[in-house]
């Protein structure tokens, strides 16, 4: 069950408590006094103080480290756009050859400019304008 925020005040620790409750006091502290007040009381505390003492004191491994999730998050968009922009030209592909196929059957059936035209407007949702620029490029 979850307890209230002012249960895991960082100030009003207690010397009986759990190694949980001090490690929640010690994720929600506020400053450097509080962590290293917590730490004095406990090796374990005292170890993982140490640690981020070492690794906030350390700013050439801070910028290392921003600069590899930075390159993480770049790549990780550059291959969704990536592949967004082959969806996108595939699409365009394929209903250029939707169309192409649907002019060439239907002048084999010798349907008529105009039904060809009214028949790609209602299929595709193409223009008007659109249908007979297809119907001029792909008429036999």
């Amino acid at each position: 069950m979850l307890q209230k925020k002012e249960e895991f005040s960082c100030v009003n620790g207690t010397k009986n408590e759990s190694d949980l409750m001090q490690w929640m006091r010690f994720l929600c502290g506020k400053n450097r006094k509080d962590l290293k007040r917590m730490a004095e009381k406990n090796s374990t505390l005292k170890e993982a103080y140490n640690e981020l003492d070492k690794l906030s004191a350390d700013e050439q491994k801070r910028l290392e480290y921003e600069a590899r999730q930075k390159a993480i998050r770049d790549k990780n968009i550059l291959l969704i756009t990536g592949e967004n922009r082959g969806l996108e030209k595939g699409e365009r592909i394929g209903l250029q050859k939707g169309i192409q196929a649907t002019i060439e059957t239907c002048q084999d059936f010798q349907i008529s400019k105009d039904n060809i035209c009214q028949n790609l407007t209602e299929k595709f949702g193409i223009s008007k304008a659109e249908a007979l620029s297809y119907i001029e490029k792909y008429w036999k």
